[in-house]
């Protein structure tokens, strides 16, 4: 390939990550152009030419894009903490439920489901936990 054809991908090639990284607001967007930028010069590195950088960008861009995918769906999971202060509009604790099975000593299985209300979880017989309770402490109640 000539040097000014070489040249013109490489300029239209950094175009485009400068047009993406204004455009990035995301996990996963960010991942994407760290990846395929990563990606450009460990391809550039090792290949030494443009098709080699191309292909490293790809792969890169890809696997920036997975992590960072990842990264978005991981803020997205409430955790328990935040679950137990979810207050409705009415100024009450949502209910929350939280199911917990466990294997009776026979090899059977169990499940409990608790409920969060008014900071505390609620078992089915109406005992309460002011954290949610282990496994251990659900099967030594209900287990059999």
């Amino acid at each position: 390939m000539n040097s000014l054809i070489r040249n013109t991908f490489i300029f239209a090639a950094g175009l485009g990550l400068i047009i993406s990284a204004a455009g990035c607001q995301s996990e996963s967007g960010t991942g994407t152009l760290v990846g395929a930028g990563i990606g450009a010069a460990i391809g550039q590195a090792v290949g030494g030419d443009t098709e080699s950088t191309a292909i490293g960008a790809g792969v890169g861009g890809a696997v920036g894009y997975g992590v960072g995918k990842h990264q978005e769906n991981q803020r997205k999971q409430p955790s328990a903490s935040a679950q137990q202060q979810n207050y409705n509009s009415a100024g009450g604790a949502d209910s929350v439920e939280k199911t917990i099975s466990f294997q009776n000593s026979n090899g059977s299985q169990s499940s409990v489901t608790l409920r969060y209300i008014n900071g505390k979880w609620i078992g089915p017989q109406g005992e309460t936990y002011s954290t949610l309770p282990t496994k251990a402490q659900i099967k030594a109640a209900y287990g059999s």
